[in-house]
C-alpha cells in the first residue's frame, strides 16, 4: 500500500507535521480553475439518427460512458449509460436499431468553459450525473467535461505538489526498515 516502509519512519512532532502541511498549496486555487483548462478526451458527438446499437459500440470501443448528441453543432441531447439501459428495459423496450435521440436525456444541463472546476464538481453532484456539456458563452458545443477527467487532473496537480514531500518530510521517506 506504501511506497514507504511506515515502521522505519520517525514520528514528527505536531508542530513540524503543521508546519510541513501549511507549506502544501491548498485546492482552492485549483477549484477555482476554468473548465476550459481541464485537459479533457474528445467528447463522442453522435447524430441524432445513429442506432441505439451503433452508439453502444463507439461508447465500448471509446471507453466512455457519456456520449453527446448534436446535430449541426447544436446540442440536442446526451446518450448515457444509464439511459441506455433504462429504455432498453422499459416497456415496451427500445432495440438496438432505435435512433439515438429516442434514448437520449433531453434539455440537459451545460456547463460554461469559463465555469470554476469547483462549482462543475458541485453541479456534477447535485445533478447525481457523471459527466456534462461545456459550451461557450454564445452557446458553441465545446465537449464534454467528464468526472474522470476532473479526477485525473486533481491527481497530477496533487502528485505534483507532493513530489516535493521528499525534502519536506524527510522522516517520511527514509526507506528500510527496523528489526523487530
Amino acid at each position: 500500500m506504501f511506497d514507504f516502509d511506515v515502521r522505519a519512519t520517525t514520528p514528527l512532532t505536531e508542530s513540524e507535521l503543521l508546519e510541513s502541511l501549511a507549506r502544501i498549496p491548498a485546492l482552492e486555487d485549483d477549484l477555482r480553475t476554468p473548465v476550459d483548462e481541464i485537459p479533457r478526451r474528445p467528447a463522442l458527438i453522435l447524430a441524432p439518427q445513429r442506432t441505439v446499437q451503433e452508439a453502444s459500440q463507439f461508447m465500448a470501443d471509446r471507453k466512455t460512458g457519456a456520449a453527446l448528441v448534436a446535430s449541426h453543432g447544436v446540442l440536442l441531447g446526451v446518450l448515457t449509460e444509464r439511459d441506455l439501459l433504462a429504455r432498453l428495459l422499459a416497456t415496451p423496450p427500445l432495440t438496438g436499431g432505435s435512433p439515438v435521440w429516442m434514448a437520449m436525456t433531453k434539455g440537459q444541463d451545460t456547463l460554461l468553459e469559463s465555469d470554476a472546476v469547483g462549482y462543475a464538481l458541485r453541479r456534477l453532484r447535485n445533478l447525481g450525473t457523471r459527466a456534462l456539456p461545456v459550451i461557450h458563452a454564445s452557446g458553441a458545443l465545446r465537449g464534454l467535461l467528464d468526472l474522470h477527467d476532473v479526477v485525473a487532473w486533481l491527481c497530477d496537480r496533487l502528485a505534483a505538489r507532493t513530489a516535493s514531500w521528499d525534502a519536506r518530510l524527510p522522516g517520511l521517506v527514509q526507506g528500510g526498515s527496523r528489526d523487530e
